[in-house]
Parts: structure tokens; C-alpha cells; sequence
């Protein structure tokens, strides 16, 4: 952990806290990168499942589901 000085106090020294523990990134990756992950994935897998059984709307709920998938995988659990 390193150590910075707030603007304008003089010498008075707080800890810089990285990113990760301040809930911008979990797992090294942004949660909105995991949910576009996740969606583009559920996109690619509702594609393959509606063209092999001819379920309709298979992309869309892939899509909706995937997103759903990574923010759930991704996001801080307190």
C-alpha cells in the first residue's frame, strides 16, 4: 500500500487505495466489462441453441441471461 499526501493539508499522509478495494474493478476486471462479456457470450451460445433446435428467441434470452451471469459473477458481495 503506498502513501500520498491530501492536497492542501500540509504533511498529514493517507493510504492511496488501489482501485480493486474501492469497488471499481473486482477480479482485475470492470464490472461492465464482465457484463458485456457475459452478454456477448450468452448472444453466441443463444445463436448456437437456436439453430440447432429452433427455440424462438434463443439469442435474446442467451443475451439476457449472459449479462445477467456476469454481473452476478462480478460484483462485490459484502
Amino acid at each position: 500500500m503506498s502513501w500520498r499526501a491530501r492536497p492542501g493539508s500540509g504533511t498529514t499522509l493517507r493510504p492511496r487505495v488501489p482501485l480493486a478495494r474501492r469497488g471499481h474493478r473486482v477480479g482485475g476486471m470492470s464490472i461492465g466489462a464482465a457484463i458485456a462479456v457475459g452478454a456477448v457470450t450468452g448472444l453466441a451460445l443463444g445463436i448456437v441453441v437456436s439453430v440447432t433446435t429452433d427455440i424462438p428467441l434463443a439469442p435474446e434470452i442467451g443475451l439476457l441471461l449472459g449479462a445477467v451471469a456476469g454481473w452476478l459473477l462480478r460484483r462485490n458481495r459484502a
